[in-house]
């Protein structure tokens, strides 16, 4: 959003923003594959991209549990997601993740967020920002702050946080029948 006053333009001191941009689950590329969920380490049989009952548009992310399954189902968004203001070092830290969720017969449900710079591999922290006990439900939308941890030296994106990893985790159902989880709609907000 832009204003112009008397020829100056203005631009606003924060807006917010969804960080993510994959969050939709949505086949917006051009290539010839549909529904291959690129920015999301998916796992075949486990977790996928359907498009049946989405919350909106074609697509959301699925992912099942099966009775007698000994690990978790998880998914995880391949890169980092950067702040805005990094490149200036100006890091904006006042971040929401924000989504919706479904359930049929789910198992409990974390979702963690792990900080690193915008540059290097370092592991700065991580918290688990959304949790579930699953069971059944239609869609629901979330919100939880993230608490990426403050800059410790004056400058540095290779040395402070400026940037979050998302990872969805299902445990296993309880019970006889398969469980089914989707997300759609998830965003990083920067504020």
């Amino acid at each position: 959003v832009r204003v112009v006053v008397q020829h100056e333009v203005h631009e606003p001191a924060h807006a917010d923003r969804d960080l993510m941009l994959f969050g939709d689950f949505e086949d917006t590329d051009v290539d010839d594959q549909t529904l291959e969920l690129a920015r999301w380490d998916v796992t075949g049989s486990y977790s996928f991209a359907c498009v049946d009952q989405a919350h909106r548009g074609a697509a959301s992310l699925c992912m099942r549990g099966t009775p007698g399954q000994t690990r978790a189902t998880s998914v995880a968004l391949r890169n980092r997601v950067r702040v805005m203001g990094d490149a200036d070092d100006m890091p904006r830290k006042d971040l929401t993740l924000v989504g919706y969720a479904a359930m049929s017969n789910a198992g409990a449900i974390a979702i963690r967020a792990d900080y690193s710079p915008s540059e290097g591999d370092a592991d700065l922290g991580s918290e688990v920002v959304w949790t579930h006990p699953g069971g059944d439900q239609a869609w629901t939308q979330f919100a939880a702050p993230l608490h990426m941890p403050a800059d410790t030296v004056p400058s540095g994106p290779t040395i402070n946080a400026r940037a979050v990893r998302i990872f969805l985790r299902q445990e296993p159902p309880t019970g006889d029948a398969d469980a089914m989880l989707r997300f759609d709609d998830l965003a990083i907000v920067g504020w």
